[in-house]
């Protein structure tokens, strides 16, 4: 990696977990880094760390809350209008929730979807024009990286329910609630992933999915007490050997010291980012889901997205 062309990653969900530790591993190999998270205050304090930790001044912070489609075009504004000289050529949208009861987005959507795909969604379609111009400007491939999760596929035998693609159910849930949302959201990612890649010259923007494997240190239950945290940690850990043993799942237990290497390293590596519509599990190439790669669900998905877009004002309807 240390004669790898030094690029410039915003990271989401960039002040704790993988997304915090992904940060530091880009830091250290010289990269400039954004981290992108909610709280103006938390991002410039863990770009304040990184830079200590790393030795690399190239690191700032910007605050970005994902359920909030307002606070992701105040994001978008601010990073285009007045930081012109962080030329982003690298995308990591890591940003995620599990929530464990039902929660509305200040837009009126169930925060899983909002969070982990909508925000994401928006936040992609307000930077790809300067993604693209700072790429070719350095001319390099542009590159998207959408973090997923081994729970969004069936064929992985996981231990939550089976996501299904029902996009007004996404919206806004009528059963079952809160053990498929989170699923059903990093399905949408994948599906995301693989409908963005479609949609750009391979030689121009290129799009990874990662699944990280489950990894019980990162901030998805931030909404739980620490000790439940820990406690929650150590019994799905336990869970999840139980479930491989007697049924054979494939779901991976992930580790910081694995996923967070190679989380960066698809951002950053000229050979991976020739590669596009690639899915890839804690650090080996991996099949992406049935629906994930339907092309019907990812017009869909991308239809529906810009409705909700449109029917709040944020983009104009066709």
């Amino acid at each position: 990696m240390a004669d790898q062309p030094k690029r410039t990653v915003i990271v989401t969900g960039s002040t704790s977990g993988v997304g915090e530790a992904t940060a530091l591993q880009l830091a250290k190999q010289g990269h400039t880094v954004i981290i992108a998270s909610r709280g103006q205050d938390k991002v410039e304090a863990t770009a304040a760390t990184l830079r200590e930790e790393s030795g690399n001044q190239n690191i700032h912070g910007l605050a970005i809350d994902l359920s909030s489609l307002d606070s992701v075009k105040a994001f978008a504004e601010e990073l285009l209008n007045h930081h012109t000289e962080w030329a982003f050529d690298s995308l990591i949208l890591n940003a995620g929730i599990s929530p464990t009861s039902l929660q509305i987005s200040p837009d009126g959507f169930e925060i899983a979807f909002a969070t982990n795909h909508l925000g994401h969604y928006y936040l992609v379609k307000l930077l790809t024009q300067r993604l693209l111009e700072n790429a070719k400007a350095h001319q390099r491939r542009a590159r998207v990286v959408v973090v997923s999760s081994g729970t969004h596929d069936p064929a992985n035998h996981n231990p939550t329910p089976t996501p299904i693609f029902d996009l007004e159910d996404w919206r806004m849930p009528t059963s079952s609630f809160p053990v498929r949302v989170y699923p059903q959201s990093k399905l949408a990612n994948a599906i995301f992933a693989n409908d963005l890649a479609t949609q750009f010259d391979p030689k121009e923007l290129t799009v990874a999915t990662y699944d990280p494997g489950y990894i019980g240190s990162t901030g998805l239950g931030r909404g739980l007490p620490s000790a439940a945290r820990s406690i929650l940690d150590v019994v799905g850990k336990l869970y999840l050997y139980a479930v491989s043993y007697l049924y054979g799942s494939t779901f991976q237990i992930g580790a910081m010291e694995r996923s967070a290497p190679f989380l960066a390293q698809l951002a950053v590596d000229e050979q991976l980012i020739e590669e596009t519509s690639r899915y890839y599990c804690i650090d080996a190439l991996d099949k992406c889901s049935v629906d994930a790669a339907n092309p019907q669900y990812q017009l869909e998905l991308r239809n529906f997205s810009d409705k909700l877009l449109a029917e709040k004002g944020f983009i104009s309807s066709n």
